[in-house]
């Protein structure tokens, strides 16, 4: 239930301030008209009775010896020429407006020049009328001026009146629209609102078995009615999602089981390949060694049998025949020895990644170098194929901090792969080619990497089948590729190490057009990513082996 904040106002405050300032506004609105029209009339009137007392003044005799008076009633009277009211203008802001208006050269609808002017203003409680009529010569400039002052309390008081009497109709007005419309609103909607509130704050409480019933007639019936049926509409639901949770609980412990039942097929799997491969490496090497030693001796007799006397020839070309045979035939237990200790080798690691048990042994590891041991291990195999094997070392490259054995297990595998499918002659009619390059490049944060990239002119890979070859067991199935062994582990385990190690591992190839492998590795490996690393490793192991 949502409580109510300090400072906010409820509906029924809302409705009622906002209808009073309305009421308000329109009253004012409608009052100020007939003020206005008040005050223009009391003014009309005191114009009447100021021209009045000049008339009874103008006809007063005058002559030099007995001048007009200067009051006539309760008016004050002035007569002044121009360049007097010019002075009296400068400390009185009445003499200066009828100054200004004197000068004026405009005239009225029937042609004739200001004659008369009317000023009134407050003084103290009572209103103050100044009257001026402006004697002009024969071209039409002012040559004397009257001023009649009088005050009128009498004014006042009917401006006061007229005010508290307007003032009194619009407090009335606005007290009875306020009251009716308090109870209009309370009636039609405060009342039906206050109880879908209360309804709603008690379904907030957990009682959805309420219904809320409202017999107005309204859209607020039909609301109510509207909620009534949302509410019986999840009651329904939330009995349809207990059924549906409970028989996901029965199926949850079932997977769970299933599951289990895996995750142990899968360990044991994975330590039986991890055994079996262990054990068969032990025989393997020791067949290898001893099929180096027997190759060494048939050479060595063969050479031996080129320097026998001329005498002997004929037994010379047996034997030279029969040693031929024997070479050919330890070359083959040589090759296959060591295409299955590679296989072995590279289904333990894929075993360990599975079981996320391949350690990261940090070090810190000169690049350059690393990728030279490399090449001076892949030159035999690139002279056997007659590919050229270059290395590019660009300056500043910096130590990177990674794991020695699968940096070089990534390089080395790259390195054999790009010899073994370029050959003696590049796809562009050259020679075959593969260079080894090794620099320093920005991040895309701004921290710098080391790079190290495998260029071959070799075949190339088509876009489409750029992401096959990643994938276990996966080769290509042009005839190029197939004269080649291998299972197809090699750019799988290089991805999967690149993962362990933090790197990126990028392809840029286009049929015909050759290859370049790169493999973006961090200055400093992050801790935080290293036990997420093996994790997502050992999930995608399982993936595997259940699309397996």
């Amino acid at each position: 239930m949502r409580l109510p904040v300090v400072g906010e106002l409820n509906l029924a405050a809302k409705l009622l301030g906002l209808f009073g300032l309305a009421v308000t506004a329109v009253a004012l609105l409608a009052l100020l008209l007939p003020f206005a029209r008040m005050q223009a009339l009391i003014d009309a009137g005191q114009r009447e009775t100021a021209r009045a007392l000049y008339e009874a003044w103008s006809m007063l005799p005058a002559d030099e010896n007995a001048p007009r008076p200067e009051a006539i009633g309760d008016a004050a009277v002035l007569s002044l020429d121009i360049p007097a009211l010019r002075v009296g203008s400068r400390e009185d802001w009445r003499l200066a407006e009828i100054l200004r208006r004197a000068e004026d050269p405009r005239r009225n609808e029937q042609g004739e020049a200001i004659s008369e002017v009317f000023l009134n203003d407050w003084q103290d409680w009572a209103k103050r009328y100044t009257y001026a009529r402006i004697a002009r010569d024969g071209n039409g400039r002012a040559t004397r001026v009257v001023v009649l002052e009088r005050t009128s309390e009498q004014a006042a008081s009917e401006a006061a009146i007229n005010s508290l009497f307007l003032l009194s109709a619009g407090v009335l007005v606005l007290a009875v629209a306020m009251t009716t419309f308090w109870i209009i609103t309370g009636r039609l909607i405060l009342r039906p609102v206050k109880k879908l509130r209360l309804w709603a704050e008690s379904v907030g409480d957990g009682n959805i078995d309420e219904r809320v019933e409202l017999t107005t007639g309204d859209e607020f019936q039909q609301l109510a009615e509207t909620f009534n049926a949302t509410l019986d509409q999840l009651e329904e639901r939330e009995r349809t999602l207990q059924s549906i949770n409970i028989a996901m609980d029965v199926r949850l412990n079932e997977l769970a089981e299933v599951n289990e039942a895996l995750d142990n097929a899968a360990r044991l799997k994975s330590e039986f390949l991890a055994g079996v491969s262990h054990e068969l490496r032990t025989p393997l090497n020791s067949i290898i060694g001893f099929a180096e030693l027997l190759l060494d001796i048939a050479r060595k007799e063969a050479k031996q049998s080129h320097q026998a006397p001329e005498n002997a020839e004929r037994a010379r070309a047996d034997h030279a025949a029969a040693l031929a045979k024997r070479t050919r035939y330890l070359e083959n237990i040589v090759e296959g020895s060591r295409g299955l200790l590679e296989l072995i080798e590279g289904l333990l690691e894929m075993a360990r990644i599975e079981a996320g048990k391949s350690e990261i042994n940090r070090e810190l590891l000169n690049p350059v170098d690393a990728c030279r041991g490399m090449i001076g291990l892949a030159e035999p195999l690139a002279g056997r194929n007659g590919v050229t094997l270059e290395l590019d070392a660009r300056p500043e490259v910096p130590l990177i901090e990674t794991d020695p054995r699968k940096f070089q297990q990534i390089v080395f595998n790259l390195v054999t792969n790009a010899i073994k499918f370029t050959g003696p002659e590049g796809s562009d009619g050259k020679p075959g080619r593969v260079l080894v390059r090794v620099e320093r490049v920005p991040g895309e944060s701004g921290t710098p990497r080391v790079r190290v990239c495998v260029i071959d002119n070799g075949p190339g890979i088509a876009p489409e089948d750029q992401q096959a070859i990643f994938d276990r067991f996966s080769q290509l199935e042009s005839g190029h590729q197939r004269r080649h062994g291998g299972v197809g582990l090699g750019l799988a385990i290089c991805r999967d190490l690149s993962s362990l190690l933090q790197a990126e591992l990028q392809l840029v190839s286009e049929a015909g057009q050759g290859a370049m492998f790169s493999v973006l590795f961090p200055l400093r490996l992050d801790d935080s990513q290293i036990e997420q690393t093996r994790l997502e490793a050992r999930f995608r192991g399982a993936l595997n082996r259940q699309g397996g």
